[in-house]
């Protein structure tokens, strides 16, 4: 059976998150498991534009990277992904556009 798994980063006042949000390192290496673990993730056009172009041109070689982060970007760069967003026309070659 397939396991589907959602996670999301919301303020109290129902805010998506993910622009102003930084995980500590914990909270960092529990994304680093859930996303090592993924087939797929699926995104919306806001957190596409916002995470694809972070985490893909994250510098790995950046001394001043935590090694959390450097995992995460090596993790996320491998992760299929399924992009729902009405309003672009093309994404990167690791995503399909629906």
């Amino acid at each position: 059976m397939t396991t589907i798994t959602a996670s999301l980063l919301i303020t109290l006042d129902g805010r998506n998150a993910n622009d102003v949000a930084v995980p500590d390192i914990e909270e960092h290496e529990e994304f680093n498991q859930l996303f090592a673990a993924s087939d797929l993730i699926v995104f919306d056009q806001s957190d596409y534009e916002l995470l694809v172009p972070a985490w893909d041109d994250f510098e790995v070689n950046d001394p001043a990277a935590h090694d959390v982060e450097r995992d995460f970007a090596r993790i996320f760069r491998t992760n299929r992904r399924l992009v729902i967003a009405p309003g672009l026309e093309q994404v990167d070659p690791l995503a399909e556009l629906v």
